[in-house]
């Protein structure tokens, strides 16, 4: 990161924290959502600029660690580390790990019933304040659209529908439903772009 002393970048690098902010990958996820939930991490989460007394007070760094930007980390740990009854990742966890997907993550997460409430959960702790936060990091560039910002509630809202809930009970493919696979594909488009962008503060390391 730019703008940074020497005795900052290194403080950073040699902390014993780095754990609780990697990336989750498909060969690390086990091991990362395992560090997600440890109490060492989830009080890092708490006072992050505690753990950096020499970047504390540089604005970069307190801009970063603010609490509804780690708020925001958190939820996206939350929704990458999500497992299904078989103890596999979760379809949208998978995706968003991919950074990848269509209207078939929807379809996917609905078929387990663990995945389709963990996800609700996850979704509906998402709020505009997020969002806001995330737009104005000096570090990220543009801004978000309506429909980004809604997808939020009305994937949470399709994953509690009756439609969502028989294909827990039917796990088949049925033709029926194939008219309104364009409405999901935009609705997950949305959501996967709001969610990578959640990711962000993993990045900018």
């Amino acid at each position: 990161m730019e703008g940074l002393s020497q005795e900052c970048i290194e403080e950073q690098n040699n902390s014993e924290h780095n754990e609780c902010l990697n990336l989750i990958t498909v060969d690390n996820y086990k091991q990362m959502c395992s560090s997600y939930k440890t109490e060492k991490c989830q009080n890092f989460y708490k006072n992050p600029l505690d753990y950096f007394p020499k970047c504390k007070d540089v604005p970069k760094i307190k801009e970063i660690y603010q609490p509804i930007i780690m708020e925001n980390l958190k939820l996206s740990y939350e929704l990458e580390c999500q497992i299904d009854e078989e103890g596999n990742l979760c379809p949208m966890a998978l995706s968003l790990i991919l950074q990848n997907g269509g209207y078939e993550v929807l379809e996917d997460t609905c078929k387990s019933k663990i995945c389709s409430d963990s996800a609700i959960k996850v979704l509906k702790n998402i709020n505009l304040d997020q969002f806001s936060a995330l737009e104005n990091l000096s570090s990220t560039n543009g801004s978000f659209s309506y429909n980004e910002i809604t997808s939020m509630k009305k994937v949470a809202n399709f994953l509690e529908s009756d439609e969502c809930k028989y294909k827990q009970v039917k796990n088949t493919n049925n033709s029926k439903q194939d008219t309104s696979n364009a409405s999901y594909v935009k609705i997950n488009k949305s959501l996967l772009i709001s969610l990578i962008l959640l990711l962000l503060l993993k990045k900018i390391y």
